[in-house]
């Protein structure tokens, strides 16, 4: 009996392999934010990138978009006037816009859970504008992409291996996917390109690990995988935030996610191979004023001052903003001494430092948990302000441009963009951009 039913088994399990290869999934939506995680602004303030992390894996994929930055703004700073905005109904003075094809300029189709973004140079012989750089944690991989500009600027294509066919989803190459088996360290997050060396350096959440991806070969592929910079607490490790400054060459401050260290590195070159090779310095182990930090702190994100003779640090436990001083020592490296804290909101999450609004540093640092931002004027250890961003705030960015003034969040706990406008003293949030909901409905 069982020998009879056999071919129709076989059978049975070719038809379902097929529909599956047929029908892999929902493709994810081109023109709706979902978990959205990453922002960045083109150099030439033409296009707001925002990268989709389909963190409940509803979809079969995350998107990185391309936003017209130009009509986003003026959708943003004049909703009266637009068909598609409307009265926030939770927030009278607010609007809430959304998306539509007049702002996107193109959609690409990613692996899940895509990130954070960095620009890198194209090759000078090609027709390709510049390349961003994805940080996916499905996979995980690095998905680099070609960008394509019109005469004015905006952008017509993003290719990632298989041309700039119009359809959606058009999937990445797996040519244009730097992968555990290229050398690639798991769980990629943040991305920062030294425009020196000409290498991309990945941290690594799950792991104590740095990823050096050269970006002048052709293709990008990593250089090297600096494993184990972190020192392993209970069993763990990874590396969080990086900042970076250079006197006669580069050098980067890293934290570790687990513990209260700092790691300090910079390049070397071997005359054995021609190769660069990012190697680590010292360590640092923070303490307070008051003692010791806890045996367990994570570091958060760090950030230098627009001077560069201090280093902001967060703690998430005790929740603080650390004031570093970068002054040599004998060894004619930074101290990293400890000048002054600020308490913090429970769970600090990131960190920038601007200067444009005050003429001086102030310290921004973003609460995911309560949706709140938390501006810190540290030369006079206060808190200025906090303000309601958006729900579980995942990065921001500052904006400084003559239409708008201010800081755009995406928020991942909503799906939305959040614009804070700054003027007449005080940031005040004007509206949001795509469809507002809990992380429950999405």
């Amino acid at each position: 009996m069982i020998l009879k039913k056999l071919p129709l088994l076989v059978l049975m399990l070719f038809l379902y392999t097929a529909c599956a290869e047929e029908l892999p999934g929902i493709d994810p939506p081109k023109d709706e934010f979902f978990f959205p995680t990453g922002i960045k602004l083109s150099l030439d303030k033409k296009t707001l990138f925002v990268t989709n992390g389909n963190s409940d894996l509803k979809y079969n994929g995350s998107t990185l978009m391309a936003l017209d930055f130009e009509k986003v703004i003026t959708r943003m700073t004049n909703p009266g006037n637009q068909a598609n905005c409307y009265q926030d109904p939770q927030n009278f003075d607010e609007y809430i816009c959304e998306l539509d094809d007049d702002i996107i300029q193109t959609t690409k189709w990613l692996d899940s859970y895509a990130g954070n973004m960095v620009f890198f140079p194209a090759p000078e012989d090609s027709e390709v504008d510049y390349r961003i750089m994805v940080s996916v944690r499905g996979g995980p991989h690095l998905t680099w992409l070609d960008i394509h500009q019109d005469q004015e600027g905006k952008v017509t294509c993003l290719d990632c291996g298989k041309g700039c066919s119009t359809g959606f989803p058009n999937k990445c190459s797996k040519n244009n996917k730097i992968t555990i088996e290229d050398g690639l360290a798991s769980d990629p997050f943040l991305l920062k390109h030294d425009p020196v060396y000409g290498y991309i350096i990945s941290t690594h959440l799950g792991t104590g690990d740095l990823t050096v991806v050269d970006v002048f070969s052709e293709p990008p592929g990593v250089s090297q995988l600096n494993k184990g910079i972190m020192s392993r607490v209970s069993g763990y490790s990874g590396s969080y935030g990086i900042a970076s400054y250079t006197e006669d060459k580069p050098y980067y401050l890293v934290s570790n996610s687990f513990f209260s260290e700092i790691v300090l590195l910079t390049w070397q070159f071997s005359p054995w191979d021609n190769l660069d090779y990012l190697i680590p310095v010292k360590r640092y182990f923070l303490q307070v004023p008051m003692g010791p930090l806890e045996s367990g702190p994570a570091l958060r994100d760090l950030a230098l001052s627009s001077d560069g003779k201090k280093l902001y640090v967060l703690t998430k436990t005790p929740a603080m903003l650390l004031t570093l001083d970068m002054k040599k020592g004998e060894d004619n490296i930074p101290t990293l001494e400890v000048l002054n804290q600020v308490e913090l909101p429970i769970n600090p999450s990131l960190l920038k430092v601007d200067n444009s609004v005050a003429g001086y540093d102030l310290v921004y640092v973003s609460n995911f948990s309560s949706g709140r931002l938390t501006v810190v004027e540290p030369q006079f250890d206060g808190v200025i302000t906090r303000l309601n961003i958006g729900s579980g705030p995942h990065e921001f960015i500052f904006v400084d441009e003559p239409e708008f003034n201010g800081i755009i969040s995406v928020n991942y706990g909503e799906s939305t963009l959040s614009f804070l406008k700054f003027e007449n003293g005080n940031y005040k949030r004007i509206g949001r951009l795509g469809k507002p909901s809990s992380i429950s409905s999405q």
